[in-house]
């Protein structure tokens, strides 16, 4: 289900909350990393510092391409036929490294 609302451009993002008119406090802004970019999926799961080394700590590259190149450059890097479920449990894991920050006050890590 997660990637399913991942694919979609339904998870809770502060993008999405904002499109919905919802008040968001600042710490929403830069979750995961230090750059002044709103949170949205592309940035939290492909394009900020934190996910890019979450990426490359399995010896995976990520370019500045849409979510949906870069979703066929993974499987190209990956190449084998599990792909997706390596996939899915790195962006669970920065998702939940987000949400612990968000809720918890945990720094990713």
């Amino acid at each position: 289900m997660f990637f399913w609302l991942l694919l979609h451009d339904r998870l809770s993002t502060r993008e999405l909350l904002k499109r919905r008119n919802m008040a968001l406090p600042s710490s929403y802004l830069r979750v995961c990393c230090n750059q002044s970019v709103e949170e949205s999926l592309a940035h939290l799961f492909l394009h900020c510092s934190f996910a890019q080394s979450c990426w490359s700590s399995i010896g995976l590259n990520i370019g500045q391409q849409d979510p949906f190149s870069t979703l066929d450059n993974l499987r190209a890097q990956l190449n084998v036929p599990f792909f997706m479920k390596i996939i899915i449990l790195r962006s669970w894991g920065i998702w939940m490294q987000r949400n612990d920050y968000i809720f918890k006050g945990i720094q990713p890590n």
